[in-house]
């Protein structure tokens, strides 16, 4: 049994239809896998179906309504009937390693060359990160854990922290 922890967009990459996240759709249906998901996260996915669908911010308008509540709903049914995540609350102790995670974020930030700087990490992705330590130290899930994420600061950040990582595109 694998273990993955899946970031906001990688979520919603599952939903919607693509031919380059094959990968990622097979890992979150194979029902040997445990996917896990910050609780946090359920409203952030929710906010970029609707952004998709109204092009707002970063996002042009991609999706139709129709298909922003198509998504948005099976979304949630997956949700209520725990098809498909193991949720977790944001707890105290991972507010508090938020400290080791922005300590960390900065070495790779100021590491990167100012060309190929993207976002700094956000306060949920840093939360993710500490779930994700806390994760891959738990008894069991130590050896087959990995943080699945296509945010390019994330990714190098926990690559920092000697996370096992991958981009929904290396799934295979």
């Amino acid at each position: 049994m694998n273990n993955f922890l899946i970031d906001s967009n990688s979520i919603v990459y599952y939903y919607e239809p693509s031919n380059s996240y094959d990968g990622l759709k097979k890992t979150i249906d194979n029902p040997d896998n445990i996917i896990h998901m910050l609780e946090i996260c359920i409203p952030e996915v929710i906010a970029v179906f609707h952004k998709k669908h109204f092009g707002v911010a970063k996002y042009h308008k991609k999706i139709t309504k129709a298909e922003m509540y198509d998504f948005k709903n099976t979304f949630l049914n997956d949700i209520n009937n725990k098809f498909k995540y193991q949720i977790h609350p944001v707890m105290a102790r991972d507010v508090i390693l938020t400290d080791q995670i922005w300590e960390k974020a900065n070495e790779v930030y100021n590491k990167t060359p100012e060309e190929k700087r993207h976002e700094f990490l956000g306060s949920i992705d840093a939360l993710l990160l500490t779930l994700a330590m806390n994760l891959s130290k738990t008894q069991g899930l130590k050896n087959n854990f990995t943080l699945i994420t296509n945010d390019c600061h994330m990714y190098e950040t926990a690559k920092a922290l000697n996370l096992k990582v991958l981009k929904p595109v290396e799934l295979k």
